[in-house]
């Protein structure tokens, strides 16, 4: 830091920049604060550097805005992206659920047979069982309400739709 800034400052000194500026912070036990460094140039009657006059300018009300624009688009952010997770979910489920229902039904009445071979019963009450656990996974899905995502393979994340649905403003 201190480097940077006597760069910036020998830089002027040696008229290789018309000025210097530099923001930094500087907070007090009991607030924060930034401030504006700028450096320019000292002339003499001969146009030639004799050295520098600094300036420090308070500049935290800036700064503070700043910060609270850069949150409030964070919060934009998060809520653009809830708003497509709950839309894909939704458009997803219900396509997802149109062909499971006629599974579901289908195996269920197959498997009421008396007339089928076991091993074909067998198979039957896996289709059913399975159908039944995309069912619960499309439930999950309606109920997703913020955006939370999870490792998968590789650098891979998908969403995590068991903590989706949890009211959770925390991102990952």
């Amino acid at each position: 830091l201190g480097t940077e800034i006597e760069i910036g400052i020998r830089s002027v000194l040696q008229g290789e920049a018309s000025h210097y500026a530099y923001e930094y912070p500087c907070h007090s036990p009991t607030e924060k604060r930034w401030f504006w460094l700028y450096v320019t140039p000292l002339l003499n009657h001969a146009n030639q550097i004799t050295g520098a006059a600094t300036s420090h300018v308070n500049m935290t009300e800036r700064k503070l805005a700043e910060l609270q624009v850069e949150a409030l688009q964070k919060q934009l952010l998060q809520t653009e992206r809830n708003k497509v997770l709950i839309e894909t979910a939704g458009a997803a489920a219900h396509e997802i659920n149109q062909p499971l229902t006629a599974i579901l039904g289908l195996s269920e009445v197959l498997s009421k047979r008396t007339d089928l071979p076991t091993d074909v019963t067998e198979d039957i009450q896996l289709i059913f069982e399975s159908s039944q656990r995309v069912h619960t996974i499309i439930q999950k899905m309606l109920q997703a309400e913020t955006y939370v995502s999870k490792s998968y393979v590789g650098k891979t994340n998908i969403v995590d739709f068991e903590a989706s649905k949890k009211k959770n403003t925390e991102n990952q």
